[in-house]
């Protein structure tokens, strides 16, 4: 059995790294995406992620990268559901209540969004959701 911790905490960060380098989602090779997360506040501090998908392998890390195609600044509740959930058409409605913020390439995010189906070419977001979901109480 899987052992689980709380959403972001310190544990929580080493078993998502953990995870990262040894179980990467598949994501279509033709995929190339690229989203820094900063969720603020949470029970522990400001958090830095980041969300990738590159050359067939989604993942994500525990810090900003370089030049992501978006940065979104959301609040520990908001991420709980992108994350956990897997529903990224929450990001809309999240977004419409300004519990989101987004800047870069913004159409790239409402393109993945738009719908609850409009993504059949990305279900390794699901898969890295599913992945989190097993160690997160």
């Amino acid at each position: 059995m899987t052992e689980k911790f709380e959403f972001l905490s310190p544990e929580w960060e080493l078993a998502a790294e953990s995870l990262s380098e040894t179980n990467t989602a598949d994501a279509p090779v033709d995929v190339s995406f690229s989203m820094n997360v900063t969720i603020t506040p949470t029970p522990y501090g400001d958090k830095l992620i980041s969300i990738s998908a590159n050359e067939g392998v989604a993942r994500v890390d525990k810090e900003h990268i370089e030049t992501p195609d978006l940065s979104v600044k959301t609040d520990y509740e908001t991420a709980y559901k992108l994350f956990l959930e897997g529903e990224m058409n929450i990001v809309l409605t999240a977004m419409m209540e300004g519990k989101i913020t987004v800047s870069g390439d913004i159409a790239k995010l409402l393109s993945m969004t738009s719908s609850a189906n409009a993504m059949p070419s990305m279900p390794f977001l699901e898969d890295l959701a599913t992945q989190l979901k097993s160690i997160t109480l």
